[in-house]
């Protein structure tokens, strides 16, 4: 009994394993697209900056469930007309990318925002340029403006993870699901499941903070 259990927490561990690889690769293509985003937003030509907005709201009005399902069934569809597969895991990823960087591009453009206009003025008074201004003056402040935001849509990102077991992608909730039919025992299962979402999430925090702190001294540093 020992030895089946233990076989069965391995195949749960490998979920926990591909529920990291999704969030951290939907996160990293969520926050390519979050910059993509913004840009289309901060247009000065209202006929691309507007109807971007508006697409935006639907990404966000939807369900994440359904932005799965969209995605992979829509998708595939789509694609096979082209004679090319749309496999379950490419369909999470871009799923979930997409309704991270929906909120993610608001928190970055917030951050920007929130930067007063008068830096960049007077380092173009200065003669900086404006590819400079942005990379060595405005980037950073942005960022450090950006990171509660982002931790916390990095926390969502990793929970609304588990969306993508209904299309098959073998994460924490799929492999659980399926050692519960074998065992009959959701609860001690579901327990599990959720410690190792737990642990997943505070040592995400552990390391943001961490990455915070360095970040914070670097500006310092910078600054003197």
């Amino acid at each position: 009994m020992d030895q089946i259990n233990f076989t069965l927490l391995e195949i749960v561990l490998k979920g926990a394993m591909w529920t990291i690889i999704v969030s951290v690769l939907s996160m990293l293509l969520g926050m390519l697209l979050a910059i993509i985003f913004l840009g289309f937003q901060k247009t000065p030509f209202k006929l691309i900056s507007a109807p971007f907005e508006v697409f935006l709201m639907m990404l966000r009005g939807l369900p994440e469930i359904v932005m799965v399902f969209l995605v992979y069934y829509g998708g595939s569809q789509l694609l096979s007309n082209f004679d090319i597969n749309l496999s379950a895991f490419t369909a999470g990823i871009i799923a979930l990318a997409l309704v991270f960087a929906s909120y993610a591009s608001q928190t970055l453009r917030g951050a920007i925002e929130s930067i007063p206009q008068g830096q960049w003025l007077a380092a173009r008074a200065l003669g900086i340029g404006k590819v400079k201004i942005f990379f060595d003056i405005i980037l950073p402040q942005m960022w450090r403006q950006a990171i509660p935001g982002l931790t916390n849509q990095w926390l969502s990102l990793l929970k609304d993870s588990s969306l993508v077991s209904t299309i098959g992608i073998s994460e924490i909730i799929f492999t659980t699901s399926s050692v519960i039919k074998v065992t009959h025992q959701p609860f001690t299962w579901y327990i599990i499941a959720a410690i190792l979402y737990l642990i997943i999430s505070v040592v995400s925090n552990l390391i943001i903070k961490r990455l915070d702190r360095h970040f914070n001294s670097y500006l310092i540093t910078a600054n003197n």
